[in-house]
């Protein structure tokens, strides 16, 4: 008897199976390439300007998606609607200043603070260490023969390679040993306290 249930219970799994394959290649048939590339269009258009978390770009793309859902009929995912609220908190840098040898530099004309390891503080320093391009790989270790331990180091941007070519022709990944990127990670694995990245072509 046992044997007989389970057979009739796979036998409904798989006919229930078949049924919701042929409900999904029936929404599957309806979707064209041209389709995609309009709602695309919109959603990737300069009026969503970028659609970057609680901004209003952010929010006009949320609505054309709700829209669109609401127009095909398809029932909101929760009891408070298609869109789910919730707390977004945004770090942002209230003052800076630099000074070296009491000349006094502006943020944005003269220097820019990197967003990815900012930390709030004051740092008066008498020295900084020069670590080459920064650049440590499989040929390269800038920091081979220096110890910045505790201390600031300053650093080129880019490659001694790339160091005459014009501004804005090189571009460089995150996980090239020359990218802005890996130089902060260079310098904090070699226990420094700040990086200054020294750039041909500021402000941008």
């Amino acid at each position: 008897m046992k044997k007989i249930i389970l057979l009739f219970a796979l036998a409904g799994t798989i006919t229930g199976f078949a049924q919701s394959a042929k409900k999904l290649e029936k929404i599957v048939s309806g979707i064209t390439a041209e389709d995609l590339k309009d709602k695309l269009t919109v959603i990737a258009g300069a009026p969503m300007e970028g659609r970057e978390t609680a901004t209003p770009g952010q929010k006009k793309a949320a609505a054309y998606i709700e829209n669109y859902f609401k127009e095909l009929g398809l029932e909101p995912g929760t009891k408070d609607g298609y869109q789910m609220n919730f707390s977004v908190f945004q770090d942002s840098v209230a003052s800076s200043s630099l000074k070296v040898n009491e000349t006094s530099f502006n943020v944005s004309t003269d220097y820019a603070l990197s967003p990815f390891s900012l930390v709030g503080g004051t740092w008066n320093d008498d020295g900084i260490v020069f670590a080459g391009f920064g650049i440590v790989d499989s040929r390269t270790n800038d920091y081979k023969e220096i110890n910045v331990k505790n201390k600031w180091v300053a650093v080129a941007e880019g490659t001694l390679g790339d160091a005459d070519k014009a501004a804005g022709t090189v571009s460089y990944s995150n996980n090239d040993p020359a990218s802005n990127y890996m130089k902060m990670a260079q310098a904090k694995a070699n226990g420094a306290k700040g990086l200054i990245i020294i750039a041909k072509d500021f402000p941008r």
